[in-house]
This record gives C-alpha cells, structure tokens and sequence, in this order.
C-alpha cells in the first residue's frame, strides 16, 4: 500500500506513459534489428543497439532545453510525435539501407522522442520511482517484441507497436487543461491509434507489406538476397511467395518455383533464411534404398539400420537420404521453432512427409547432448550457422568449438561419424575452415588421439558448375562447399574402399545428368593425400607453417566456448576498431554537450534551488554516469550469451535475461530511494562480488543444473539473473537523487543522457574484448568498471540530506 499511497493520479498517469513508451521503444529495437538482419547482414543490424542508446542520449540533452519553467512542450511534442516515428521505422528500413547515415538518424527517432519524455520525469519525478517504471516498461517491451514476432512477423510487430505508442499521448494530453486543446490533441492520437490498427488488419487479411516482396536495396550490397530473384531481367515472375514465418532465430520465407515456359507453379519449394537460400524441399519421398547424396557417405552404414542425429535439418535436409539407409533411429535437433512449424502443417504433404520419421525436439543440439546419454552413428551438422556461412560475421555460436567437438564424440559410436557441411564461398569462409580443422585436430588430441590425420576426410562439391570447368578446376569460387568427416576411431582400408565406391557412383550418376556436374573431388583421405592444401593442413603439426596462413595476420587457434567466433579470423581489427572510433566520437560529443551545459549552468540553476556544487563533483558525477553504462551493458551482453546453452536456446535466453534483468534491476532502483550512501555503496560492493563469483564456478554450477527439467532451469536463471539484476539497479537512482541535491532537478535529465551515450559504447566495445579476450574477460571488466563506480561514489560524498542526518 505505501507504494500506491505516494503516487497521485497525475504522477500514475506519467509514469504509465514512462512505463508504455519504455516498453514500445525497446520493441522497437529488437524488431528493427530482426528487420535488418533481413534486409542487409547481422554486423549491419548490430549498429541499430547503439542507435538506440545514442537516441536516449540526444533525448536527454534535449530536456535540459525544453524543461523551462515546468513546460510541458517537451513532453507534448514527444508522446504526439512518437506514434509517427515508430510507424516511419518500417519504410525506413525497406528503402533506405543503402543510405546507412540517412537510415540510422531516422530510426534514432523514437529513442529521442521517448528519452525526451522519460528524462523530463527523471527532472520532476522521484528517481527511483521513474527508474522503477521505465525498466519494468523496458522488459515488457522486451516480451512484446519476443511474443509478436513469431506472431506477426517484422511487419505486423511495427504496425502493433504503433498502435501502443499512442497510449502515451492519450496519458499525457489527459492532464492539458484546456479541454479544446486537449480534444484537439486526443482526435489526433486517436488517428494515429486507428491508422495502425488499420495497416495491421491490412497485414493479416492481406500481406501486402511483405518484406520479401517490398525490399528494396542495391544487389551489389546484398547480391546472395533470394528477393532480387523473384522476378527475371524481363519482370517475369521466376516465384511465389507462398508462406512467411518470423522468428527471433531466422526469418522463414517459402518460395514455389515457377516453370518458365508454361508459366505454372512447379511442385518445387525453396525454403528462405533471413532473405538467403538454404534449402530445397520436394514432395517425393524416396524409397530407394541407399539414396545418393553428396552430403554424407551413405555406402558407409547402408543396411546397418544406422542411428543418426541431424543437427539443424533446416527443412528437407538431409532427412529423406538418412531414411533410406535402414529403420534405425532418426533425432533431430532444430532450433528454429518457424521451420518446425511450417514443415510439420503446410509443408507437411508438399514436403512428401519429410518430418514424419524424426524424433524431432526444438532447440539447441548442445543442450540435447547434455541431456540424453544416446550414441549415434552418424552425427551430421550441414551449414549450422545463425548466419548464411562462415564467411560473414555473425553472432557467437557454439556448434563448432572444442566443447561441442568433444560432446559430438562422447554421443558416437565406436565408428561413427560427424559430418560437417560448410559453403566455401570466399576468403573468409576458407580461412574460417582451416581454423575449424584446426579446432577438429586440438579436441582430438585432448581425446588422447595421437594421429588426429588418421580420423580426418574432407571432400569438396560445386554446385552448378560444367563438368569441363569442374575438370579444369575452373568452378565458380561461389558454389564450393567443403565437407568434412570425422571418425571416433581410426578410418579403416574398408571404410576408405566403401567412400571410394560412393564417390564413383556420384560420378556415374552425374555422368547421366548432363551437362551439370554433380559429383564430389577428394581434398584428403588417410589413405591416398592429395596435393591440396587441405591435405598439408592436416598432417601439418603447426597450422601456421602452411602456405596461405600468416600468423601475423590471422588468428588459427582453436575456437571455445569463451571465444566462439569461428569467422574471426583475421587480427586485423580495423571493423572493430572503425565502429568504435565511430561511436566513440559521438559519445564524446554527447558527453562534451551536456558537460559543458552543466559546467555553465551549474551556478544559475543550483542557486534557484539554493544548491551548488564544486566543478571538481560534477566531472566526478559525469564520470559515475558514464561508467554505469558501459558496465550494465557489459554484463547484460555476457550473460545473454552464457545462458544459451544452459537454457537450450538463444531466444530463450534473451527473454530470460533480458526481462529478468531489466525488472529486477528495477525494483532495485525503486528499493534505492530508502538507501542511504553506505547502503548503495555495499550494492556496488556486491555486483562486483557477484561478477567474481560467476568468473570462478559458473560453468561448474550450470553444468551441475542441466540434466533438470527445462522449467526448473529457467527458474534458476531467474533468480540469478534477478539477484546481481537487482544489485545492479541501485546505483543509477540513487546518482539521480545526488545529481539532484547536488545540482538541480534540471540537471538529472543530462546525467540520463550521458549514461545512454555511454551506453552505445558498449555495444562495440563488447564484440571486440569478447573477440580478442573472450565473454569471461568482457565479464571481469563490466566487474572491474562497477567497481570504478565505487570509487567514484565514494570521492562525490554525502548528498545534502546526509550531511544534514549525520550531523543531526
């Protein structure tokens, strides 16, 4: 009850609309990112998370300016704007990211206009409560963009958002006195609330704002984008889109093939990752025993009833050849919920049943092996990646570091086999296989494996290629795709006779499928090495003694789960180092503004509140600032990615860590306004504690937590994510508060848009600690930094009111 007891209608009102325009905006951020994931590649959609904080700053310093004498401009401007530019995001996207500048500064829209609003509360409001409202806000938006994606996809999300982000301005022009304006203001809110619910039942009924149907963007930026092929160079339609899926994963498009000479659709259906090629999908189901595929060496388990485990089945994949060696047993592992979806309801007949023989299970293989004590024969991963391929940047993922290798070994059988399929399409890609033998080689030797050549075989297939060119070994270097097969005992004299005869009736079988050619070239068998660099990789003790690999500039050594960046091959940083002089120098720039503001102004407006402060506090407190955002972000992004496993899923643990951390973090800077300074400092205190902690037995006690029920483990993230969460939240508030007694009330608003700004570095500074030093690094320096917070909390002293208690 004392909580609703210190709260009058006016402030609930406010701080709803905090908590409504918290939640819209951090919807927004997610769906955008998802959006340009789609649109261009994920290191391109990765800038949106410092847009956003970057828009939260400029907010910030814009509320200094229009919080003059109580005006309410501000806050007007901001909530009637806001519906408008959350609406705007949508086209932005779809025709604008070939102007990157021109996009990002558009897309900042909605983050400075609801900064606008929330630091003007920050100025008028008591900290900890708007601090209270504007993180519980900031993890339901979080949900809502988790929960409507999957639902409405990327278009129908932004068409929901819009109509939410009305609700502000319904809240905020309730309280205008002036009932004619006040009238004027509601019909307009109510235009906008109409208009988005109009385009979204316009979405659902009709689909007309698909993206794969709208996009536009230069082909020679995005030349691998399945939406610059729907039609030919005549405007002839070559597909129908037939299905659209969202999902935090991977957006799934479903394509059916047109036949160009009848103009019919053809009962042959592409399946779409993010915009990208993946798959093929029939409606035959082959019955013929031992079907060809040069993916996997079928002639090695034919007829043995082999168990198998496929790792990402991606549609058809490799589903319908594994039926046709025997009845052993089929699991497979997919992580994307959409693909499941699609294949198991409308996919299911034009699929020809692929699905049917699976013992299917959602989520991440890693969990899966850490819960079944199953051994396989085969175990096949083909092009298991959050992105297109290895040969471009990406997120961590944890398929193909030494902990995965070593799982995959545990769960096979004496002969088995993991199969790895990789598109070999440019430098990147090769250089990022040659770093996964590399890997391969190091998991098998810490198996005790003295030979780890003698386990190894790597064949090669081009697709679409000439069987003259494919001779004269004159492929397009773009169609390549590198298979690797390892075997958990030595490769045998009948193991190597049975791939020879496999790879022969590839040839007799492409030899009748003129004029392309579709059989496979061997790089390396144990048997008969070849002349390829593959070959010498492979028996080379010391991977940097092979031509093409320079240790001065590339990074060989093996990926692990602390640094799981098989694209990360280079040493040279200039991407990293660019996106962080980039965002740096605007973060400066955010930092100089409203310092210079707060040094010019501190005396004027601290003396109308009968304050002041010595200049040497305020470069302290800017400092304080600044370092709370670099360190929350820090730690965020550490535990988002160290839960994945744990939790079976990337989406799962964003929605975990996430929400868990921004409410609890919530409550904890609501809880902060009863803290005196010893208290906050003892907050402070423990977070660094907590990081310590996690550093030294967090693999050790999730580990010990995984064979519990999937509920139970989510239970438990909470709660830990919820604790340091919690700690975590204190001190932002509590700086408020002293920025208030110190300064002005005007000032707070200044401080909230230093902290964004510092915010947006994080981001970058994050993706390069965690690839040079790993997340457990990244980890100690978020610690490292709360700890500067400490010190820095400590050198500001005693606000007004302490002093005043201390001596009373």
């Amino acid at each position: 009850m004392k909580f609703w007891t210190q709260i009058n209608r006016a402030d609930g009102l406010r701080l709803s609309a905090v908590f409504t325009a918290a939640a819209v905006v951090i919807a927004v951020e997610i769906v955008t990112f998802q959006a340009l994931n789609f649109v261009r590649e994920y290191m391109f959609a990765t800038q949106v998370l410092s847009v956003a904080l970057m828009g939260i700053a400029v907010g910030g310093i814009l509320a200094y300016f229009f919080d003059r004498n109580n005006s309410d401009l501000g806050i007007q401007i901001g909530t009637s704007l806001l519906p408008l530019s959350v609406l705007g995001c949508f086209p932005v996207v779809l025709r604008l990211s070939d102007h990157p500048i021109v996009m990002m500064a558009l897309l900042a829209l909605p983050f400075v206009l609801a900064s606008l609003l929330i630091s003007l509360m920050f100025n008028r409001l008591k900290p900890s409560l708007v601090y209270l409202f504007d993180l519980a806000g900031a993890g339901a938006g979080a949900f809502i963009a988790i929960f409507a994606i999957p639902l409405l996809r990327e278009e129908g999300s932004y068409f929901l958002l819009g109509l939410l982000s009305t609700v502000p301005a319904f809240l905020m022009w309730s309280l205008e006195r002036s009932r004619i304006i006040r009238r004027a203001a509601f019909l307009v809110a109510f235009l906008l609330f109409l208009s988005s619910a109009g385009l979204l039942v316009a979405h659902l009924a009709r689909d007309p704002f698909n993206m794969m149907l709208t996009v536009e963007t230069n082909r020679d930026e995005t030349p691998l984008k399945a939406f610059h092929s729907l039609v030919d160079k005549n405007g002839k339609k070559r597909f129908e889109l037939l299905h659209s899926r969202g999902s935090l994963i991977e957006r799934i498009d479903i394509l059916q093939r047109i036949d160009r000479k009848t103009g019919k659709p053809k009962k042959r259906y592409n399946s779409i990752y993010n915009g990208r090629w993946v798959d093929v999908v029939t409606a035959t189901m082959s019955k013929k025993k031992g079907l060809l595929d040069f993916r996997l060496p079928t002639r090695l388990k034919l007829g043995q009833n082999p168990e198998t485990l496929l790792v990402g089945p991606s549609a058809q994949g490799l589903t319908k050849t594994v039926y046709t060696l025997g009845h052993g047993r089929i699991d497979a592992v997919e992580i994307n919920g959409a693909v499941v979806g699609l294949m198991e309801n409308e996919l299911y007949k034009k699929s020809g049943r692929a699905y049917s023989p699976l013992n299917l299970t959602i989520g991440d293989v890693r969990t899966f092996l850490e819960r079944t004590n199953r051994k396989y024969d085969f175990i096949t991963l083909l092009n298991t990646h959050r992105i297109w391929s290895m040969g471009y940047r990406g997120p961590p993922e944890y398929c193909h570091t030494k902990e995965a290798l070593g799982s995959y070994f545990d769960h096979l059988k004496e002969d088995g086999f993991v199969i790895f399929e990789e598109l070999n399409t440019n430098e990147l890609a090769d250089l990022g296989i040659r770093r996964f033998v590399n890997t391969i080689k190091a998991t098998l030797r810490d198996k005790g494996v003295e030979r780890p050549s003698d386990h190894l075989a790597i064949w090669e297939y081009w697709r679409n290629c000439r069987k003259t060119a494919w001779e004269l070994g004159k492929c397009p270097p773009n169609t390549r795709m590198t298979f690797i097969a390892i075997k958990k005992t030595p490769i045998e004299q009948e193991e190597y006779e049975h791939l020879i005869e496999w790879q022969e009736a590839l040839h007799e079988r492409s030899e009748q499928r003129k004029p392309k050619y579709k059989s496979i070239k061997w790089q390396y068998l144990p048997q008969a090495p070849t002349d390829s660099y593959w070959s010498k990789l492979i028996l080379a003790d010391d991977i940097y003694s092979v031509d093409g690999i320079d240790e001065s500039q590339h990074d060989m050594t093996p990926t692990t789960d602390d640094r799981p960046f098989m694209f990360d091959v280079f040493k040279d940083r200039t991407l990293h180092l660019s996106m962080l002089r980039d965002v740096g120098l605007l973060c400066l720039v955010l930092v100089i503004i409203p310092g210079i503001v707060i040094y010019t102004r501190r005396g004027k407006d601290a003396r109308k509140q009968g304050r002041g402060a010595p200049f040497s506090q305020v470069v302290l407190l800017i400092l304080y600032f600044a370092a709370l955002g670099i360190a929350y972000l820090l730690i965020e992004v550490v535990l988002i990615q160290r839960l994945q496993i744990f939790l079976s899923s990337p989406t799962v643990s964003l929605v975990v860590v996430l929400g868990t951390m921004l409410i609890s973090s919530g409550i904890g800077g609501y809880f902060s306004g009863r803290m005196n300074r010893k208290a906050v400092l003892g907050s402070l205190l423990i977070v660094v504690a907590l990081t310590l902690v996690s550093y030294l037995v967090y693999s050790h006690f999730l580990g010990a937590l995984m064979p519990l029920p999937f509920a139970i483990r989510v239970l438990c993230a909470v709660v830990m994510v919820a604790v340091i969460g919690f700690f975590m939240g204190v001190p932002f508030p509590y700086g408020m508060r002293l920025t208030k007694q110190k300064l002005s009330n005007r000032h707070a608003c200044l401080f909230f848009g230093i902290n964004g700004a510092l915010g947006a570095l994080a981001t970058p500074l994050s993706i390069l600690l965690s690839s040079l030093h790993g997340f457990d690094f990244t980890f100690m320096v978020g610690g490292a930094v709360y700890m500067l917070c400490l010190l820095l909390l400590l050198a500001t002293g005693r606000t007004v009111e302490e002093n005043h208690q201390g001596r009373t």
